[in-house]
């Protein structure tokens, strides 16, 4: 069976689990390895989430249960920036990019981890005006 085939067999298998369980699930605890396709961290059966939107990290799918991050980040990838986005394409450095969310210059939205603090934070670009100044430099 070819890497194609697989997928569309993995594929079509969740959509009709899918049926039956609208609102998501679990992934299957395969011993495969996945990533979030919010924040891309390496999730398997039992810390992943399936659903219409794809496939993702437990803290992902509660940030997006509580509304706490918009479900139209996992269709729409060029809606926003994560941290490192702002570092790299930027030049803006970690220390001034929590300043200026301090300072309310930046909206973040934080993705808590399951446990912990923060694990991952967004900044969606209909949201944050100014990054366009940046982009410009």
């Amino acid at each position: 069976m070819s890497y194609d085939e697989f997928i569309t067999k993995i594929e079509s298998h969740r959509l009709k689990r899918l049926a039956s369980e609208p609102q998501g699930f679990y992934l299957e605890s395969d011993g495969e390895y996945y990533n979030c396709i919010i924040c891309h961290a390496s999730i398997t059966g039992d810390t992943g989430w399936w659903d219409h939107n794809g496939t993702k990290c437990l803290s992902c799918q509660n940030a997006l249960n509580i509304g706490a991050i918009p479900v139209s980040i996992c269709s729409d990838r060029t809606s926003w920036y994560a941290t490192y986005e702002l570092v790299n394409q930027f030049k803006i450095s970690p220390s001034t990019i929590s300043v200026m969310v301090r300072e309310g210059k930046l909206k973040s939205r934080k993705i808590k981890a399951v446990s912990g603090p923060t694990s991952f934070e967004i900044f969606l670009k209909q949201e944050n005006e100014i990054l366009e100044n940046y982009a410009r430099h």
